[in-house]
């Protein structure tokens, strides 16, 4: 099954505009859908989608309009829309719903033939699988781009989990292509599989790293030993790691990338490349790094439990491995708040060490961080809340810190402070969400994929129906030149 965006001619795209801004106040949209049959396969569909918004956002216009809102007041607007707002669709979720199964993480990876892979990750609500609905819990789903992103093939592959995963990756190296991959619900263990045909079969899964839960005080007097999933001496208190796909580094010969324990503890994964990825030898794990909030920025608007830190982006500044994580704060009450570490050697294994709380636009959901070499900047795509407090009632419901609508673009020297260039896609219902970006540097463009949902009625904000492709052209050209003059 293939996507593409729908375009019409700009002539009269341009004429419609202004007829709707005329017509319409300037709050107001459209969502604009096709399906095409193909009258060859006759059992195949070709969809195409695009969101137009006239008015303030402009979404996908890039127009100047002005809307009359009353016979006295005139309003105008020149506010540029985003900047990636068509898109094709990598990957649809298999089911007719989020209960039958929905996409619970994605991941991206270009490989050394210049192709794009997109990869799904297929999960179902609990009360779902209890309830025997016939779902694709832990299905992966892969679907490869030879044309820069502009069509979609999804592979028939021989891979598949078999169960629920928490966490997951892809990694290209030395011309072979790596999936990372962890279980729910078990010790925190890392799997890796390989595909040296560009995603089309895979080996066996191999386990690199495993670190074993704890098991009850009178089960260890008695020798037993971490080894099956469903022992009935195991505690309730697991050591799953989870982690997506945030930005990976490569560094001295090493890969490092950040995991976080029950999605509250940081911690970071090394493997030495020279001895293999598969080899459960080149892997190492530090030690948790929890971090304690201050009551300054946890005023307790939301009580219960919560995740508090995860989804790491591990980079290289200066000379010095750092990683910036998400931070969740009073159940997301704060919001835009990262985590930062830096990472050291000891002997073979790595280290965290925590540094500060530092204001991040978006970081209280997943962001990912890239550095370009050529405009010696990071650059960032994250989500923007505009309501973590609740404080306003939304007619398509309210959900703190759930506001996934407004995937954002920033840059910056220091990957601390940040500048804003752009939105790169928006959305318009609570429940429709571009969030969980993944981006790569193409030339001159940036290659984005979102996990989203387009469908408000079968979906949510976080369970969601489609991998999107996005691509900014000419991204460079939106920052301003904020490096000093000598």
């Amino acid at each position: 099954m293939t996507f593409r965006p729908f375009r019409r001619p700009a002539g009269i795209l341009h004429c419609l505009s202004v007829l709707i801004s005329l017509c319409l106040p300037v709050e107001g949209s459209s969502l604009i859908y096709e399906a095409l049959s193909n009258s060859e396969t006759g059992d195949k569909c070709e969809c195409r989608g695009s969101e137009k918004r006239i008015g303030t956002t402009g979404l996908g216009l890039g127009l100047s309009v002005t809307a009359v809102s009353s016979p006295e007041k005139k309003k105008s607007s020149s506010v540029r829309g985003p900047l990636a707002q068509d898109f094709t669709i990598a990957i649809k979720a298999p089911g007719n719903n989020h209960r039958e199964g929905y996409i619970y993480f994605n991941g991206f990876a270009r490989l050394s033939d210049n192709s794009f892979l997109a990869l799904a990750v297929i999960d179902q609500p609990e009360e779902a699988t209890a309830a025997g609905v016939n779902g694709y819990q832990g299905r992966v789903i892969l679907s490869r781009s030879d044309d820069g992103g502009e069509s979609w093939k999804v592979l028939n592959t021989n891979l598949d989990f078999g169960r629920r995963m928490i966490g997951g990756a892809l990694f290209v190296y030395d011309n072979a292509l790596y999936l990372f991959a962890t279980p729910k619900d078990d010790d925190g263990i890392i799997r890796v599989a390989r595909s040296d045909d560009r995603g089309a079969t895979w080996s066996e899964w191999v386990e690199v790293l495993r670190v074993p839960r704890q098991v009850k005080p009178d089960s260890v007097a008695s020798g037993v030993r971490p080894t099956t999933d469903d022992d009935p001496n195991w505690s309730d208190e697991q050591k799953w790691i989870a982690y997506l796909q945030t930005s990976m580094a490569v560094w001295r010969g090493h890969l490092y990338f950040a995991v976080s324990e029950r999605c509250q503890d940081m911690a970071i994964v090394s493997c030495n490349l020279k001895n293999g990825l598969l080899n459960p030898d080149s892997w190492r794990i530090s030690k948790t790094m929890p971090v304690s909030i201050p009551k300054e920025l946890n005023p307790g608007f939301f009580p219960g439990p919560s995740m508090s830190t995860l989804e790491g982006n591990v980079i290289v500044i200066n000379g010095q491995l750092r990683l910036l994580a998400r931070q969740v704060v009073d159940r997301y009450g704060t919001s835009n708040i990262a985590a930062v570490f830096d990472v050291k050697e000891n002997n073979g294994r790595p280290e965290l060490s925590f540094v500060q709380f530092f204001p991040v636009p978006g970081a209280h959901g997943l962001f990912n961080v890239v550095f370009d070499a050529e405009s010696r900047l990071f650059w960032m795509a994250s989500n923007l809340e505009s309501n973590s407090q609740k404080w306003i009632k939304s007619p398509s419901g309210s959900h703190k810190g759930r506001d996934r609508r407004f995937l954002m673009l920033w840059y910056s020297l220091d990957a601390l402070n940040w500048f804003p260039a752009g939105c790169i896609a928006a959305a318009e219902k609570m429940q429709q969400t571009f969030n969980y970006p993944s981006m790569i540097i193409d030339g001159d463009d940036l290659a984005i994929v979102s996990r989203t949902t387009l469908d408000a009625d079968k979906y949510t904000s976080h369970d969601a129906d489609h991998v999107t492709f996005h691509r900014v052209r000419d991204f460079r050209s939106l920052a301003m030149n904020i490096h000093p003059a000598p």
